[in-house]
């Protein structure tokens, strides 16, 4: 009988280990379960903000290489979603030479704080238009990023223009008409 309450009293004690080994991998795996249902909640929210933003949404790295795109940014550019887009902001920025792209870029991410600027983005089929770019750096896993929102100031440019030539004829002491093409 000595024999068998030792024996008992292992086989308790193992089993209240397996049983508190269960409880713990069962609660650590509902825990984990639901951080993964939270992460894939946000990670699906994040992609459909971005997906239905009306700015053209771009994420570069530091040296300028495109890694993360919103389908109107493809848009804007003139590309299927996902598309054949090259990587390189050089690619398609059709005001800024590649090292002031990089200075801009590096510039962004060194003083850690936003910028914004006009440039003119050059369209798949080859014409180019003027974006205002917000551009504000970011850090993910260590890597820092630039997010960048573009936005296509073709109209705001036009009523600019035709603001500047309206002051014009109002300043002028001179009788003047101004006409369309035809």
């Amino acid at each position: 009988q000595d024999y068998m309450a030792i024996w008992r009293h292992d086989r308790n004690k193992a089993m209240g280990l397996g049983l508190l080994f269960f409880l713990v991998t069962t609660l650590g795996a509902q825990l984990l379960w639901r951080q993964l249902r939270t992460s894939y909640r946000a990670n699906r929210r994040s992609r459909m903000l971005l997906q239905h933003a009306s700015d053209g949404i771009h994420i570069l790295d530091e040296y300028g290489r495109l890694l993360e795109a919103s389908d109107s940014f493809y848009h804007m550019l003139g590309y299927r979603l996902a598309g054949p887009i090259r990587p390189l902001v050089e690619n398609w920025d059709a005001w800024h030479s590649p090292q002031e792209i990089r200075s801009l870029v590096r510039g962004t991410l060194r003083y850690q704080r936003g910028r914004i600027f006009e440039s003119r983005f050059r369209h798949r089929d080859g014409h180019d238009f003027p974006v205002e770019v917000t551009s504000v750096p970011l850090e993910i896993d260590g890597q820092p990023l630039v997010f960048n929102a573009a936005r296509d100031i073709t109209e705001r440019k036009k009523v600019e223009e035709d603001l500047r030539i309206a002051a014009r004829a109002f300043e002028s002491q001179v009788g003047m008409l101004i006409t369309d093409a035809d």
